[in-house]
């Protein structure tokens, strides 16, 4: 169907408006000021990945609920199911986290058998999803948790 030269200025000017209103929506993060207490909450993910090097991969998936107290530590729990290995249940871990003024940041996660996970962490001003991946050597995982109960601020 043929548009005639008025009906396509509009739809062209109406394009444009909608890059502009994203632009500016996009624009609106850029200038966020996030600090560890932007995380603060209890998040629940879920995600998988493989780890090891060449044809000798091995995947896995994790599921789990983590606590942000908003001072740059947290805690939490997960259950790992990897390839040939028996399902790890309900293992704990401690953290510590650094949230960037851009609202990128860092986590440092330890679980109860000593194991060490680091992460880089992505998120909006309001923290209600942070995207991740992992940054260990010989890993490729990423995932999203999303904020199910949010810590008050003291």
């Amino acid at each position: 169907m043929k548009r005639s030269r008025p009906q396509r200025n509009r739809v062209i000017l109406g394009l444009i408006a909608l890059m502009l209103i994203s632009v500016n929506a996009w624009a609106d993060n850029s200038h966020a000021t996030c600090n560890n207490a932007t995380f603060a909450g209890t998040y629940v993910y879920a995600y998988y990945g493989s780890s090891g090097t060449g044809s000798a991969l091995t995947r896995f998936a994790v599921a789990g609920l983590a606590v942000f107290n908003g001072d740059g530590t947290s805690h939490g729990v997960w259950t790992t199911a990897t390839e040939e290995q028996p399902v790890a249940h309900r293992v704990t871990f401690q953290g510590t986290y650094h949230v960037n003024s851009d609202c990128s940041a860092t986590e440092i996660d330890t679980d109860q058998n000593g194991n060490v996970f680091h992460y880089d962490d992505f998120s909006g001003s309001d923290a209600r999803e942070i995207g991740f991946i992992r940054t260990d050597p010989g890993v490729v995982s990423s995932g999203t948790e999303f904020r199910r109960q949010k810590v008050p601020r003291g």
